[in-house]
């Protein structure tokens, strides 16, 4: 097993946005109907593999929401083994216990000088009692990092549970990155 020691580095904020539906870029990220904001944030991450290469995936280390009902913001903090636009998590994303996407908070950069990373995502239309998973997208390989299950009102924890081929079918769906900028 490979363990990778993080140190936490707090970036500036960068801009923010995603969408659910339509996306139109702003400062830093992609806006449209349905998404976004940016923090950074700190944390640390394992990542596990075989004997001779560490697994590579976007782990989700956190979540916090805040707001209202129906409308509230995630606080997701992502470990990924970003290097550049050939590999980097790209959207991190909120969806049903039975696979439907509520939200997905777009990236259109790798953060590979700012690991850990928490970037702020909403509003995310659910109550604060429902529960939802969140998981995070890395690019090229896809799903299969850490995931978080919970609720606004209960709070986050990991659910080992869900592997990356649960609604895999997702990454397809929009919106996608559009591009990578870095």
């Amino acid at each position: 097993m490979w363990t990778l020691l993080i140190a936490a580095c707090a970036g500036a904020p960068d801009g923010g946005g995603a969408s659910q539906t339509t996306p139109s870029e702003t400062a830093g990220e992609t806006e449209g109907s349905e998404t976004p904001g940016e923090t950074s944030g700190e944390t640390s991450g394992e990542t596990s593999g075989s004997t001779t290469e560490p697994a590579l995936a976007a782990d989700v280390t956190a979540v916090s929401a805040s707001g209202d009902p129906g409308a509230l913001q995630l606080a997701v903090t992502v470990y990924s083994p970003d290097v550049d636009c050939t590999m980097y998590a790209d959207w991190w994303e909120v969806i049903t216990p039975q696979g439907a996407l509520v939200y997905r908070r777009v990236l259109n950069h790798s953060h590979a000088g700012e690991q850990p990373f928490t970037r702020d995502g909403g509003p995310v239309k659910i109550a604060a009692d429902q529960e939802v998973l969140v998981r995070a997208h890395l690019h090229p390989q896809g799903y299969g990092g850490a995931v978080f299950r919970g609720s606004a009102s209960a709070g986050f924890a990991e659910d080992s549970s869900v592997d990356g081929a649960f609604a895999a079918e997702l990454a397809d769906q929009a919106p996608l990155p559009e591009e990578c900028w870095y």
